[in-house]
């Protein structure tokens, strides 16, 4: 019995256009249907593609979602855990970052402590025009005599016609700061951020209590507020003196037009935190990009958090809050407590809203 041929069989295909087998063929050269060839055709489009895809991801190092969702870093972590000093790479092509640099700042948060400065700065760095420093540098307070040289070094890398923004609260009170900032720059921008100063005070208190070893031997607040032996305000304790507002505006008012401080209530930013950054936008001659959109109210927190894309997935978005230190629920206050300090603080806070040409509802 003859064995069946097994043999695979092979027909020469032509590849040029005379119809002649080009030598670089293989003198047997297995032939391929018009199905196949489409298939292959497809999967090394599809290869190339994804291979395009991949090299522009690697070679990227953010991708920012629309100014109506996000303007959040998605290169592994959010702007605000950005490294210091890095180029926050807010959506710019390659070739601007050869014009990145550190610059000084052209803004300043002054204050105050405890009123919502650092929920301001990450609305703030929603914002394309605005680079923050991420850190107190604590400059004009602390470390004036280290010179500009060192506080340009804490400052992030910026694109020119961006704003470079530092915070640091304490130079709100402090007697030297006005003074030094003036000499740095008369024309320099000021921004404060002010709360029911009895809130202010309190949350200043609770904040040094939990820095304690054991939170739960500090005494209560109404100790340290009221004098043992008066009974009556106890003036010398520091959170109280913090929020005396008026007394602190009136050395910065020495040196500085009051068109240069833009004044942000501490309590709307928490409410409504959109239209206070439509007031900065305004104050900095910034195009408006921040808007309600890019913030949701958590309401586990009882404040507004933002809306970010998810790192690796910019087209998803995520809710990102302030720490969890940030928002803590106020103890109660004595109410015989909390109206004695409503009378202290009042004259100085008439003051104020006289100074400014503004009321607070406090």
């Amino acid at each position: 019995m003859k064995k069946k041929d097994t043999m695979v069989r092979y027909t020469l295909v032509p590849d040029t256009e005379d119809g002649n087998v080009s030598s670089n063929c293989l003198s047997k050269c297995p032939k391929l249907s018009f199905s196949k060839s489409k298939i292959i055709v497809f999967v090394v489009i599809l290869a190339i593609a994804l291979g395009i895809i991949l090299l522009t991801v690697s070679q990227s190092n953010t991708w920012i979602f629309t100014k109506n969702m996000t303007d959040c870093l998605v290169d592994g972590t959010c702007k605000s855990g950005k490294p210091r000093g890095r180029i926050s790479g807010k959506h710019h092509s390659k070739l601007d970052k050869s014009q990145y640099k550190k610059r000084l700042p052209q803004v300043l948060v002054i204050g105050a402590r405890k009123a919502g400065t650092r929920a301001l700065l990450r609305f703030l760095n929603l914002h394309d025009g605005i680079e923050v420093a991420r850190h107190e540098s604590h400059f004009f307070d602390r470390n004036f005599d280290n010179g500009y040289d060192w506080y340009k070094e804490q400052m992030p890398e910026s694109l020119p016609g961006q704003i470079t923004l530092e915070k640091t609260p304490n130079y709100f009170v402090d007697l030297n700061v006005p003074k030094r900032v003036y000499t740095f720059n008369s024309s320099i921008k000021l921004m404060l951020i002010l709360r029911n100063p009895v809130d202010r005070a309190l949350s200043d208190y609770l904040q040094l209590k939990l820095r304690e070893k054991d939170p739960n031997k500090v005494p209560p607040f109404e100790h340290y507020v009221i004098d043992p032996v008066s009974g009556e305000i106890n003036k010398s304790y520091s959170p109280l003196k913090r929020s005396l507002y008026c007394k602190h505006l009136e050395r910065w008012l020495e040196y500085f037009n009051l068109s240069q401080i833009l004044f942000i209530d501490g309590e709307k930013i928490r409410v409504r935190p959109w239209e206070e950054m439509h007031h900065v936008e305004n104050f900095l001659g910034l195009d408006h990009q921040i808007n309600k959109s890019q913030f949701v109210f958590n309401a586990t927190k009882g404040f507004y958090c933002m809306k970010v894309a998810k790192p690796n997935f910019p087209w998803k978005t995520r809710e990102r809050c302030l720490s969890p230190a940030k928002g803590r629920v106020h103890p109660e206050i004595d109410l015989d407590v909390e109206k004695k300090l409503e009378d202290y603080f009042r004259p100085c806070n008439n003051k104020l809203f006289e100074m400014i040409g503004r009321r607070y509802d406090w």
